[in-house]
């Protein structure tokens, strides 16, 4: 799955494509995300993330989105700043805390 999010973020998430072509490739990988966050490497999130701050309203809520679903799923893939506050849920799931 891993060649797949590569080739999805190569060819649509780069500078010279639009901001809707963009939100797209973003709101893609997040959905492949959503079922199967193991196929994400640290390198491709890094990156992906920094979209956040993209002037583009559609391609910073596709990045926060993204972020959001990690946040969830796999909070050690994300830089530490982004993993958000320990909720009660993460504090009684001791092994996402790490």
């Amino acid at each position: 799955v891993e060649p797949v999010l590569m080739a999805i973020a190569n060819n649509f998430i780069t500078e010279r494509n639009s901001s809707e072509v963009i939100a797209v490739g973003l709101n893609s990988i997040r959905e492949i995300c959503s079922r199967c966050p193991l196929a994400m490497t640290e390198d491709l999130i890094g990156d992906l993330v920094q979209y956040r701050n993209f002037k583009e309203k559609a391609v910073k809520y596709a990045a926060k989105s993204l972020i959001q679903i990690f946040r969830e799923k796999n909070p050690q893939m994300l830089h530490r700043k982004l993993r958000g506050k320990p909720n009660e849920e993460m504090i009684a799931d001791g092994s996402r805390l790490k």
